[in-house]
């Protein structure tokens, strides 16, 4: 914060910490505790007399009794060479600058578990750093002096071991005070609570240490003390001997996943359409699969076509957010699809479908977001999120991506932004997700003519290629005066990361307008004026 002086303990009123809020001469307060941190407080302005730490008489040395700790099975000898002792039914951890002689302060803990520091306690370090020279093979960092006490004991009071002098809770700023002192040591060892704020403490700290000086230890009990009190003494010696190496979270070894390449690959989840499942070997979890094309060009009906198989057939829990359709045409296309029939048409069902529609909907895996005009980022992503956690979803449906960043500024930096974060919890919660994008005019023959599709035509477009996994593109030529070409669609891959052999790759699916099902086809549409072509050109690589 700043260079202000403490000058107040109080009770926390945010986790009821006894003395555990700190009230600094700039006006702002900090829980030793729960680190809730505030600014020009009331609390600061009115602090009972009582509670003041204007600088006070620490408890003359002489007066503090080095005793053994029964309770803590902890030896006189090593209460007296830490100088940790009691004055009445207080304990008193004494912390001294480096000669080992001045006295900076004092932490002293009354029977009902209070602390409060004698003078201030702000500006102290690692306690316990005035007994060991610099510089050795390794030095071990405990949580709390008890556990740094404990830790000598075991090892004869011979070895250099610290403590934290506030917790896991300002645990950095404590390494960061005595960096230069760790770093003269060859292996710093951090052997905080097994809790979850220790362990998340010690990794804070490793992080700022230099890599391969740091070990964090993996105790065989919540604390030093508990497994050395509880009879796990020698489970404890091997943890802080044998602790191992900090490692940065996404490095990962060869020898690690070596063992890996013996698993057969395997298929993913198929498409509907056995050729596009044997073109891109299906679909695995985590992936980002993309479609684009023109507009009215039938994207939303082919995503219709793909959900029916995967509720209908495969039986895989899906969410869908359409943007542009309510729930209710949705569920009508998408059970017309298995039917056979078109239930979205007045005219073009039989009461008798649409009861075997409305029956047979209510059994399937799938959920809809009803959105009511709430179309931001941040309302989809919480959407996402539940339907994969709470309803078990596995494959997700949006259509389209780019209204997510209509209203932005910058619509490519917000549509970055938006993958990446699409990325990471396709990644982290193991979901397939599909999604529509919508394209830019392009230079030459309009895609609602049949034009060609590259990814450099999806809005956003090098974002969207660099996190989807795969990509397609899907052209139609919707003013062809032959009625086969008119209803016949182009699907081009224009990317498929895992294998590479799909891209350039076609595939043509034609429309029933009976059934409305999307029927793979061997004719390709008649030529476009620009003539067809089956594989990709160099650019969209």
């Amino acid at each position: 914060m700043t260079d202000s002086e403490q000058t107040a303990k109080l009770d926390c009123p945010d986790c009821g910490g006894k003395r555990s809020l700190g009230v600094y001469s700039d006006g702002h307060t900090y829980c030793f505790k729960c680190g809730t941190v505030t600014k020009d407080s009331e609390i600061a302005q009115n602090v009972p007399p009582d509670h003041r730490t204007e600088p006070q008489a620490a408890i003359p040395l002489e007066n503090i009794e080095y005793v053994p700790l029964t309770k803590r099975k902890l030896s006189a000898e090593t209460t007296r060479k830490w100088k940790y002792g009691v004055n009445g039914a207080a304990q008193v951890a004494n912390y001294f600058a480096d000669d080992g002689v001045t006295l900076i302060d004092q932490k002293v803990r009354l029977p009902d578990k209070t602390m409060f520091w004698k003078v201030g306690g702000q500006e102290v370090g690692l306690y316990g750093k005035w007994l060991w020279p610099k510089g050795g093979k390794r030095v071990i960092v405990t949580e709390g002096e008890i556990d740094a006490l404990t830790v000598s004991q075991l090892q004869d009071n011979k070895w250099p071991v610290v403590s934290l002098p506030h917790g896991a809770q300002t645990a950095v700023k404590a390494i960061k005070k005595d960096m230069d002192w760790l770093l003269s040591f060859e292996t710093v060892v951090l052997a905080f609570d097994m809790d979850e704020p220790g362990q998340a403490a010690a990794k804070k700290c490793a992080e700022v240490l230099p890599l391969g000086k740091v070990r964090i230890a993996k105790l065989p009990a919540k604390d030093a003390n508990e497994a050395w009190t509880t009879g796990k003494v020698e489970a404890l010696s091997s943890s802080l001997w044998n602790a191992e190496a900090f490692k940065l979270d996404g490095i990962v070894a060869a020898a690690d996943i070596a063992a890996t390449i013996m698993d057969e690959p395997k298929m993913g989840t198929p498409w509907k359409w056995d050729s596009l499942t044997k073109l891109t070997y299906g679909r695995r979890p985590g992936e980002i699969i993309g479609f684009g094309g023109g507009t009215g060009g039938g994207k939303t009906d082919f995503f219709s076509e793909q959900i029916e198989f995967d509720v209908c057939t495969l039986k895989v829990p899906t969410g869908i957010l359409f943007l542009e359709q309510p729930p209710e045409v949705s569920i009508r296309r998408i059970m017309g699809k298995h039917l056979s029939k078109m239930l979205h048409i007045p005219g073009k069902a039989s009461k008798e479908d649409l009861a075997t529609a409305s029956r047979l909907a209510k059994d399937l895996p799938l959920y809809f977001f009803d959105h009511f005009g709430q179309m931001d980022w941040e309302t989809i992503k919480a959407r996402i999120i539940y339907m994969v956690k709470s309803l078990g979803c596995k494959h997700i449906y949006l259509d389209h991506l780019t209204a997510l960043s209509a209203d932005a500024e910058d619509e490519n930096k917000e549509l970055g932004r938006i993958m990446a974060q699409i990325a990471g919890l396709a990644q982290e919660m193991g979901f397939i997700f599909h999604y529509i994008s919508h394209l830019a005019t392009p230079e030459g023959k309009p895609h609602e003519e049949g034009g060609r599709i590259s990814f450099r035509h999806f809005r956003g477009s090098r974002a969207i290629q660099f996190w989807s996994h795969t990509g397609f593109g899907l052209e139609r030529n919707q003013q062809a005066e032959d009625q086969d070409t008119k209803l016949t669609t182009t699907l081009r891959c224009l990317k498929c990361r895992e294998y590479g052999l799909a891209t350039g790759e076609v595939l043509f699916f034609k429309y029933d307008p009976e059934t409305g099902r999307q029927n793979e086809t061997d004719k390709a549409p008649a030529p476009s004026a620009e003539g067809f072509q089956r594989h990709a050109a160099p650019n969209d690589y």
